[in-house]
């Protein structure tokens, strides 16, 4: 007897991936996919690997961003003889 196929979408990747895993975070494992901490899974991790055979991996990452604004425009003086 085989093991139930699954496809697991992860950082633009189809992986295919058999697991007799019976939840969703087994299913990962057993195909190498390493979840970071604010990483988002669906199904979620702690559901019975789905009938469907789908598991979606979204990453999600934070990141402090320090922007400086620059003049969006600029202004142009004009001597006029009037």
């Amino acid at each position: 007897k085989r093991a139930p196929v699954y496809t697991v979408s992860v950082d633009g990747k189809k992986l295919v991936v058999h697991s007799w895993g019976k939840t969703v975070a087994d299913v990962l494992k057993d195909g190498g996919v390493e979840l970071n901490e604010n990483d988002t899974t669906d199904p979620t991790t702690d559901s019975l690997a789905p009938i469907s055979g789908q598991i979606e991996v979204t990453r999600v990452n934070y990141a402090d961003v320090d922007e400086n604004e620059s003049d969006a425009y600029s202004t142009i003086y004009e001597i006029d003889s009037s």
